[in-house]
């Protein structure tokens, strides 16, 4: 009896250990973080604020990641943004509205938004969401949320970090 009681034990930890291996292979890892504080508003070319929500890749691999923006009705507003690389005046567009983007190890993406033709205003919230093929990797991105805006002659910008600064 005592020998059986082994060998049924012996076979329950191959499978477990079995089991957790295949599990181990199999597991896409992924990531996300919730954005604040969202506002955007157009009123004209001298008369708008913007936000940029900003990422960098903090991994030595491809990053593929994804932004949804929702107004103050939960509505997914996601459609009047565009991710960019570079920055300032020479912005280059990688994707727009809803499409995932990818960033390189170590680069950095900037998603903005900005409700020009609709000339009204909204504040919501963002969700960053990312993946990768590597199944040990957990964190991944840290980023942060840049307002900028002109009112009239007078130029607006205010900027806070995603989750504190830290990696998620």
């Amino acid at each position: 009896m005592l020998k059986l009681t082994k060998v049924i034990v012996t076979f329950v930890m191959l499978l477990l250990m079995s089991s957790a291996v295949y599990a181990d292979g199999t597991f896409a890892a992924h990531g996300s973080a919730l954005v604040p504080n969202i506002f955007s508003i157009y009123q004209g070319d001298k008369n708008y604020v913007t936000p940029y929500i900003t990422l960098t890749n903090i991994t030595d691999q491809t990053i593929e990641c994804q932004i949804h923006l929702y107004d103050s009705e939960g509505t997914d507003i996601t459609q009047y943004g565009s991710v960019y690389k570079k920055g300032m005046n020479n912005f280059e567009l990688i994707s727009t509205g809803t499409e995932p983007f990818e960033i390189p190890a170590h680069g950095t993406r900037t998603f903005r938004h900005f409700l020009k033709p609709v000339r009204e205003s909204t504040m919501g919230h963002a969700i960053v969401e990312w993946k990768s093929s590597d199944s040990r990797l957990r964190k991944a991105l840290i980023g942060g949320l840049r307002t900028h805006g002109i009112m009239g002659a007078s130029v607006y910008a205010s900027s806070s970090p995603i989750n504190n600064g830290q990696p998620f």
